[in-house]
């Protein structure tokens, strides 16, 4: 059978109207080259074509008209944008951060996939978002996005009253945050539970002088001028007396049915600001006497700092010394225990320096010696962003309470704890 002449014109006309439509197509998909660069087109009735009936064929658009296309891809809005927004996703419901990474440092989460920062999987029993109980999920996907996508991307310290801003680049803000001045820490009579403050290390100083929980020992340098040279000044001493009971009370030797705390003693330093250091001494009710050396640092961070306690007195030549490597304050005291980083003593080792001492209620004399790593304060220091022509605020809100902090002496006053445990100031 015979197909009509202008049939099969209107066919082959067709199938090369679709092949040129293919071809253009491909151009858009397949070249490899990116969008700013492959000639943008629009579909538009052709006027001389006598086939004016059929598909629009593909005309160059201006200059202009593709300039104003591709602004929106190309000017980094959207893409700043998309980063904002996957930023709130992927922070932890709980302090509103994105999580850390880096050496160490890993993102967990709920089986659900919400994610929780490394602070706050701790201190919570159930995902905030989904009640869902397992929590300890490590998603691997969030380290790694986080990582390649927001490395250079400068975030703010987490810790309220720090305005410092770091890439997560080399660990920059980790390392900032493990000793920024802000951190978040507990108030030093949280170790025999007579004291829930935690809050920033800026405040602390103001907290112990509105509560009196404490007592602080100045080294002999505190008022000092000079440029920190001097090994005196680097490696600070701190020197005071422990008190007994008054004379109208039973002395704390009798006392066999409590335990007796002293409130802590904070040792403060212009050279070792940032470390705060404190004692605890306590007395068990076996006359057992342990004495323990604190700083708010972090447990990874002490390898450079050691501590000396001497005990003694004026007129006696025996002495004891221990040295050892200072504790952090996130370290409990049967951890310390079980770590031997402790000196102890028992009733009879102690009582001949009170009979040796004229004020009745002097128990003994005692010093402490702190000796950091001057590399090690300075790295500190500089990852603190403290500087010098920055005033620290830790020197300076012990600048604004000087006179209203309570020196450790040999005043006593007897409280009785929840625990059945005694205080001594």
């Amino acid at each position: 059978m015979e197909i009509p002449k202008v049939q099969s014109n209107q066919n082959t006309a067709a199938m090369a109207t679709k092949n040129k439509k293919r071809r253009y197509l491909s151009v858009a998909s397949n070249d490899g080259t990116s969008p700013k660069k492959t000639a943008v087109t629009q579909l538009v009735p052709n006027p001389f074509d006598p086939r004016t009936s059929g598909p629009p064929l593909p005309v160059p658009l201006d200059k202009g008209s593709q300039e104003s296309l591709s602004v929106a891809s190309n000017d980094g809005t959207s893409t700043k944008k998309t980063k904002a927004a996957m930023m709130t996703s992927l922070e932890c419901p709980v302090c509103l951060e994105v999580p850390r990474v880096g050496t160490g440092l890993a993102i967990y989460g709920c089986r659900n996939g919400h994610l929780l920062c490394q602070g706050c999987v701790g201190k919570i029993q159930e995902c905030p978002i989904c009640r869902e109980k397992e929590i300890h999920c490590r998603n691997l996907f969030a380290e790694r996005y986080i990582e390649a996508e927001f490395k250079d991307v400068p975030l703010k310290c987490k810790y309220l009253g720090c305005a410092v801003q770091l890439p997560m680049t080399d660990n920059d803000l980790t390392k900032h945050e493990k000793f920024c001045p802000h951190r978040e820490v507990p108030c030093p009579s949280s170790h025999r539970h007579a004291c829930n403050w935690r809050g920033p290390l800026s405040n602390l100083i103001k907290h112990m002088k509105d509560k009196k929980c404490v007592q602080v020992i100045f080294d002999d340098n505190w008022k000092k001028v000079g440029d920190g040279s001097d090994s005196e000044i680097n490696f600070p001493k701190f020197k005071s007396n422990l008190g007994d009971f008054p004379s109208t009370a039973v002395s704390v030797f009798e006392r066999s049915n409590v335990i007796t705390h002293w409130k802590p003693v904070v040792l403060l330093a212009k050279s070792i600001l940032n470390v705060w250091c404190y004692v605890l001494v306590q007395r068990d009710s076996h006359g057992l006497w342990t004495f323990m050396t604190y700083s708010m640092l972090p447990k990874d961070s002490l390898d450079h700092i050691k501590a000396k306690i001497t005990i003694g007195n004026t007129t006696d030549t025996r002495k004891f010394t221990f040295e050892t490597k200072i504790l952090s304050f996130e370290t409990s005291k049967d951890e310390a225990v079980k770590m031997g980083q402790y000196m102890c003593l028992q009733d009879s080792q102690i009582k001949p320096f009170k009979q040796g001492i004229g004020n009745k209620n002097t128990l003994f004399h005692y010093s402490v010696e702190i000796q950091a790593d001057p590399e090690f304060l300075t790295e500190m220091n500089k990852r603190a962003c403290v500087k010098e022509a920055v005033p620290n605020p830790t020197a300076a809100a012990i600048s604004a309470t000087d006179d209203n902090i309570q020196e450790a002496n040999n005043s006593i006053v007897e409280g009785q704890n929840n625990d059945g445990t005694i205080d001594l100031d």
